[in-house]
C-alpha cells in the first residue's frame, strides 16, 4: 500500500515496516500553481510574498518511483525517515521562475500574492463547511496550499532552526531544466493537476 499525505509532503510505503519518504516534486512547485499554463499566455509567474523565502530540490516523479523501489528492495531494520531530494542545487520559486522563463524565451515578470491570502479565504468558507464535505475539502486543501507556500522542502536543522539544503540528500538524474525544455519543445505534456488546480 502507498498513501500519499500531502499536508505533511510524505510517502509512506507499508510492507513489512513503514518507511517515510519526504520529498518535493516539481509538480507541487510552479506546475501546482498554474504557471505553466499562465506563461505561454504572456501572463506573470505567479510567486507568494518575495519568491525567495522558501526552496526545494525538484525531485520528478519517475526519480522519486526510482527511489521507493530501490528502498523496498532494501528495507532497513526499523521505521525509518529518509528525506529525499533531486539534483542539485536548491530553488527558490524565484529561481524556477526565472529558469522556466529563459526555456521559453519569455522575459521574467511576476505577480506576488501574500501567503495569508490561504488563511483568509478559509476563515472565509469555513461556516459553510459544517454542511458541504466539498467546502471542507477545499478548507484543508487551502491549509495544505498555506503549508507549501510557506515552507521549505528541505531537511530541517534543529540546532540552528532553519532549513539546510546541503543537508537534503539528493537521487535521481531529472533536472527541472531538462523538464522544462521538454514542455517547451511539446514533448512532454503538461501534467494534468485535476482537483489539485489552485488557479
Amino acid at each position: 500500500m502507498v498513501a500519499l499525505a500531502d499536508d505533511l509532503h510524505t510517502v509512506t510505503v507499508d510492507l513489512l515496516y513503514w518507511l517515510d519518504v519526504l520529498w518535493r516534486s516539481w509538480i507541487c512547485g510552479a506546475i501546482w500553481f498554474g504557471v505553466c499554463h499562465n506563461l505561454p499566455w504572456g501572463k506573470p509567474f505567479l510567486l507568494f510574498s518575495s519568491g525567495n523565502t522558501t526552496a526545494c530540490k525538484p525531485i520528478s516523479d519517475r526519480d522519486l518511483a526510482r527511489f521507493m523501489v530501490s528502498k523496498l528492495a532494501s528495507p532497513p531494520s526499523s521505521t525509518a525517515v529518509l528525506p529525499i531530494g533531486g539534483p542539485g542545487p536548491a530553488l527558490t520559486p524565484q529561481d524556477q521562475g526565472r529558469l522556466l522563463c529563459e526555456t521559453l524565451g519569455q522575459p521574467f515578470r511576476t505577480t506576488s500574492l501574500p501567503p495569508e491570502m490561504f488563511d483568509w479565504i478559509r476563515w472565509l468558507i469555513s461556516p459553510l463547511a459544517l454542511v458541504s464535505q466539498r467546502i471542507r475539502d477545499r478548507v484543508e486543501f487551502l491549509r495544505i496550499a498555506k503549508f507549501y507556500a510557506t515552507e521549505s522542502m528541505l531537511c530541517w536543522d534543529a540546532t540552528a532552526e532553519r532549513y539546510d539544503a546541503e543537508a537534503t540528500p539528493e537521487f535521481g538524474d531529472d533536472t527541472l531544466q531538462a523538464f522544462y525544455a521538454g514542455l517547451a519543445s511539446g514533448d512532454i505534456a503538461l501534467p494534468e493537476r485535476g482537483e489539485h488546480s489552485l488557479f
